[in-house]
Parts: structure tokens; C-alpha cells; sequence
């Protein structure tokens, strides 16, 4: 600057206020000086390393032709030394003489040229430095070239030196070359990704036995960063951050992985929050966790391996397992991990219902629940009478036995994306002829068999009837009336969201579902019609029926506030007034039998209790007593 305005050259000065590059470290102000460099000629092979992206397989797909293809097509050479101490020396010496180099691709190369005897024991720094050459154009002495390799040259030759290719196991080597799968970072399209692709089209640009114009990995997952809850990124300076021990503590460490794996798109960054991680290990582990600990509470003690259920239930949860196995391993396949966890929960999936003409899944467009929740609030809420108070032994061996094998072939499913829970219930549900760990047992294919027998058929009518539930419900909460209240009839349209009633030998079944679930009498299926409706008129009939599910709501909330458990057995007293004793004593049966009372006994001396409101004005007095 200084000689431009003492010769009078100076066109202009002014201070412009910018960003500068400080030590990621420390923070202190770097200063950048013009160095001699050693450098990759990456232009000189651009169409190539265009040509093997091609051959890669990207997760997110955008990445292959945009941010990382790109970056291929305006690459620059690669400046891959540095001036630093600590590093892999670049095996390049010069002759002090006539500046001839010589680069050296063996320790055994190196002992045939080098000048003197000593032992060389390390190729680091300083002892490779002291490592003298004779030069053989001038005899003159040769000295390594003062710098090493950038680390990520290193990285980028890891397919190789990892093994010491080509001096040892060399088979082996290019055996496996190139990598099914990689995964890191999205910052890696700059850094990994991008090294490994230069130098495996570098080294394959002639066929030395890794194979002719290869790149060094079949498939990428690329995964974004992991921001705190305001978009910032995770750092020891801000401290924004919880200690992960603390969420392993408190949820898990599967809550966390299952958390990482589902909550955000392959590629996009992640807001983590430690209730984000609460949210997951609520809905999915300890879900999970409460659908077997339903099952070990009311399945008896051995189970009838031979027992087939023809309960529409039944068939609908191994029809949705087969689905959820069919769905994961077509996403797993597709390397896309975050579709396949949310599969089970935490997330929906984006896209339409869709379905193939041979009543198959489309699985690029498709959208459905998750399966724990399917689990738990439909198969497990819809059986508790099976289990609770089932009519027959068989009855309860159908029910078992179907649970039973949902939550064996569930565990090994999530066995890759909750591994911890997966190995505890494993353990618990395995048979002793099957494998020790869960980790060790073949990942789970879909039963094709159990699929092409209609199954599909009973999956597709079961979403007809929750989509039908979910319609009549609305339509209840529209005319004000609960659903402890009966009607008398529903009617639905024979397409409600795109599903039909298409199981026909299981139509009573699923009609029944809709009725108890609504709490109507009749349900009618009217076709060519776009809206439900409801028979809204009560009869004194329906109004009593209404009062006695009011009555036993009551008695129930009771048990549970006294904490009494399902199987406890109580007495129940109360006082009346009125035409309420009528009503007691007409369905005093039906009180029994859904409340598991020993007795229902009147004008007790009652000291204690709820008052509870029966119609406009009849008033009760309840007490519940453990026998």
C-alpha cells in the first residue's frame, strides 16, 4: 500500500468492515500468508469423478446432482499439503542440485535409495526428515519436501490404508472395494465424501484390481447437524446443551437414537430438546414397554402353539405387522432410516394413502400410522375384554397367543433403532430354542403367504372402520350427545378417506367394532353417499342403557382412585332417592358383571363416599370396599 501511494499509483482507499477468520480454538485473529503448495489436479479429472456420483446412491437423493454434484462439477485442484509438524509427511524428496523429486511409494523403495544404514523405525516426523537420498541425475543429496498431507487425505485413502493395500491383504481388499455404505455428515459433501471420491477415481482410472472408474462407496447417508431448540449449534463455548448422561438417565439411551433417527429428514439439521427425547421415549419405548407388561400381567401361564383365531382383531394386528415389516425393509433397502423408524411412531410419513390394484402398498407414497400406537390404542384397548374377562379358555389362548407373537416379531423389527429395549423384551419373550440375543436372530422378513391371503383386505377394511369411528364420533361431539350415550342407528358412506369395506367375511366382526366403539345399535351402510349420519332420537330404553354406562364410568373412577387394581374384587353400598333404587335393582346384573362387584347392597350407614347425580335430580351415595 505504501509504495502504491508513494509512486503515485493509489486509485483509492477505505476501510471496509467484513468478516475475518479467527481460531475455532481459541479465537484468536488467523493471518493468511501466499505459500507453495502441493496440489491434486482434480480438473484434470472432472468428467470422471462426475461420471462414478453417478454410480453412487445417495440419502437424501437431492444431494447426488445438487450440493455434492455441484461441487464436483466446479472442483478446483486440491491443495492437499500443510506446514505443520504433526501429520503424515508427503514421501516426496528434492535434490538440493537440480531440483529433481522423487516420490516414494514403499519403505522398501526408500531402503534401496536412501543414503546410510540407520535403522528406520518411524515415518513420522522428525526421524523421516532425517532420511537422505542420492539424487539420480546429479548425485547430489535429496531432503524430503518440508510439508505433510492435509488430514483429509488420509481420510480419502482410508478404503486402502486401512489395510495396508497393496502390501497385505490384498484380496480382501479388492474383494469388498468399494463400501456398501458410508454415512456422515452433510459438511462431508466438502470433506469425506468428496476425498474418497477424488482418490478412488484417481487409482481407478486404470484397472490396478479395485476395478475399472470406481467410487469408493456404493451408497451415503448424510445426515444434518444437531442444533439446540433456537437453531444454534451444539457447543462446549455456549454450553447449550443438556449432559447426555443425564438423558440417558431419565429416558434411555434408545429414547435418544430413536429420537435422532425419526424426528428430522435425512440431510436436514436437528433441533434437539430435551422433551422432543421425552416425547419419544413416552409414545415409543415406554409404549412398547406397556404393551408387554399387558401381556405378561393377563396371558396364562403356557399357550397352545397350535391355536389358530379367526377374531378380526387378531387377523388385523398380524396384517399390520406383516405391513410394518414389509414397509421397513423397503425403506431399510432404500437406505432411507428416517421413513423406516417412522414406521413404528414418532412421525408421519409424507405422502397419500395409496395402494396398488392387486391391493398391495405403494411405499413411495404412502402414509400411514405408527404401529406402537396401533398397537396399544386400537389391537390392545379393543382385546382387553379377551384378556380381562375372556368367554372361553380359547378365547383367551387366540388372544395370547396373537399378542405373543406380534411383540416377539416386533422387538427384532426395532432391533437396529431401540437395541436396549429390544434385547430386555427379547429375553423375556423367547423361546429356548431360539438364538441368545435379539441381535443375533436374522432380521425379520414379511410373510408373503400370510400377505397374498386377503390379509391386505382385512388391513384396508380396518382403516374403512377407525376412519368410520373417527367420522361418527365428530359427528356425536356436532349434536352434543357423549358417547356413553346409545343411538339407536349410524349411517356411513361405503368409501369414507378412500377405504373400503372390502373383508366381507369378517363384516359383522368389524361392524361391531364401529357399534361398540360409538355406542350405537345399528350401523347402515348406504352407498353413492359422501356424509355420515345419526339417528339422534333417545328413547327411554337408550336413556337408561345411557345412565347404567354413567353409573359404572362412576364405580370405575372410584377403583382408580382408591387404587385398587383391575382384578380386585369390591363391594359396593349406596344410598338412593327415588325411582334410582328402580334402576339398581333392574340392571344390578349387568353392575356385577362390569364392575367385578361381589355384592350391591342398599341403605347402608354410609360415612364416607361419592355423591354422584343420576338424571336431573336422583342423588346416590357410593363407597367401594376391598373384600
Amino acid at each position: 500500500i505504501n509504495y502504491l501511494k508513494e509512486n503515485g499509483i493509489s486509485y483509492k482507499e477505505q476501510l471496509i468492515t467484513h468478516e475475518y477468520p479467527h481460531c475455532w480454538r481459541c479465537d484468536s485473529p488467523l493471518l493468511y500468508y501466499a505459500v507453495d503448495s502441493w496440489y491434486v489436479l482434480v480438473m484434470k479429472m472432472k468428467d470422471e469423478l462426475v461420471a462414478n456420483n453417478e454410480q453412487i446412491h445417495w440419502v437424501p437423493g437431492h444431494l447426488k446432482n445438487g450440493r455434492f454434484g455441484k461441487w464436483l462439477e466446479g472442483a478446483r485442484d486440491w491443495d492437499f499439503s500443510r506446514k505443520r509438524y504433526w501429520g503424515a509427511p508427503i514421501p516426496i524428496w528434492e535434490c538440493e542440485g537440480c531440483k529433481e523429486k522423487i516420490c516414494i511409494g514403499s519403505v522398501a523403495e526408500l531402503d534401496e535409495i536412501r543414503i546410510g544404514d540407520k535403522e528406520l523405525t518411524d515415518l513420522h516426523r522428525p526421524f523421516i526428515d532425517e532420511v537422505k537420498l542420492r539424487c539420480p541425475k546429479c548425485d547430489k543429496e535429496m531432503s524430503r519436501v518440508e510439508a505433510v498431507f492435509d488430514c483429509w487425505f488420509e481420510s480419502g485413502s482410508m478404503p486402502y490404508a486401512q489395510w495396508h493395500y497393496p502390501f497385505e491383504n490384498k484380496e480382501l481388499v479388492e474383494k469388498t472395494f468399494p463400501a456398501d455404505f458410508i454415512a456422515e455428515g452433510l459438511d462431508q459433501t466438502r470433506g469425506w465424501f468428496y476425498t474418497l471420491t477424488v482418490l478412488s477415481t484417481a487409482l481407478t482410472s486404470e484397472d490396478i484390481g479395485l476395478g475399472k472408474n470406481k467410487p469408493a462407496f456404493k451408497n451415503v447417508i448424510t445426515n444434518g447437524l444437531v442444533l439446540d431448540d433456537k437453531g444454534r449449534k451444539l457447543s462446549k463455548k455456549l454450553k447449550n446443551y443438556p449432559d447426555p448422561k443425564d438423558v440417558f438417565d431419565r429416558y434411555g439411551a434408545d429414547s435418544l437414537r430413536y429420537f435422532l433417527l425419526a424426528s428430522t429428514n435425512i440431510g436436514e439439521d436437528y433441533r434437539f430438546s430435551d422433551d422432543k427425547v421425552k416425547e419419544v421415549w413416552r409414545n415409543v419405548i415406554l409404549a412398547i414397554e406397556n404393551c408387554y407388561n399387558f401381556y405378561e400381567t393377563y396371558a396364562p401361564d403356557s399357550l397352545d402353539a397350535d391355536i389358530v383365531s379367526d377374531n378380526v382383531l387378531d387377523k388385523w394386528i398380524i396384517s399390520r405387522l406383516e405391513v410394518l415389516n414389509s414397509g421397513v425393509n423397503s425403506f431399510m433397502e432404500d437406505y432411507d432410516l428416517t421413513k423406516a423408524t417412522r414406521l413404528f411412531g414418532g412421525g408421519q410419513l409424507e405422502g397419500g394413502n395409496s395402494y396398488k390394484a392387486d391391493g398391495t402398498i405403494d411405499w413411495n407414497d404412502y402414509s400411514m400410522g405408527a404401529f406402537v400406537d396401533d398397537l396399544s390404542n386400537w389391537y390392545i384397548r379393543r382385546s382387553r375384554r379377551r384378556f380381562q374377562k375372556p368367554e372361553s379358555e380359547k378365547e383367551l389362548q387366540e388372544a395370547a397367543s396373537t399378542l405373543r407373537f406380534v411383540l416377539l416379531k416386533l422387538v427384532k423389527l426395532i432391533a437396529p433403532f431401540t437395541p436396549f429395549i429390544a434385547e430386555d423384551l427379547y429375553q423375556k419373550l423367547k423361546s429356548t430354542d431360539e438364538p441368545i440375543s435379539v441381535h443375533l436372530c436374522d432380521y425379520p422378513e414379511p410373510d408373503e403367504i400370510v400377505l397374498n391371503r386377503g390379509v391386505y383386505d382385512i388391513y384396508w377394511s380396518m382403516n374403512y372402520v377407525r376412519s368410520s369411528i373417527t367420522v361418527l364420533l365428530g359427528e356425536r361431539t356436532k349434536v352434543g350427545i357423549k358417547v356413553r350415550q346409545p343411538l339407536a342407528n349410524a349411517y356411513i358412506p361405503d368409501v369414507i378417506d378412500g377405504y373400503k369395506l372390502t373383508a366381507l367375511e369378517y363384516g359383522e366382526q368389524l361392524m361391531e367394532l364401529i357399534k361398540d366403539e360409538v355406542n350405537i345399535k345399528n350401523v347402515i351402510i348406504r352407498k353413492d353417499n359422501n356424509s355420515a349420519e345419526l339417528d339422534t332420537e333417545i328413547t327411554d330404553d337408550l336413556k337408561e342403557e345411557g345412565m347404567l354406562r354413567e353409573l359404572v364410568r362412576y364405580i370405575q373412577q372410584e377403583r382408580k382412585e382408591q387404587r385398587l387394581k383391575s382384578e380386585d374384587k369390591i363391594m359396593i353400598y349406596y344410598k338412593a332417592i327415588g325411582q334410582m333404587n328402580d334402576f339398581i335393582d333392574r340392571n344390578k346384573v349387568s353392575l356385577l358383571r362390569e364392575t367385578l362387584a361381589l355384592d350391591i347392597l342398599s341403605d347402608a350407614d354410609l360415612s364416607e363416599g361419592k355423591e354422584v347425580r343420576m338424571g336431573e335430580s336422583d342423588t346416590i351415595i357410593f363407597v367401594i370396599k376391598v373384600v
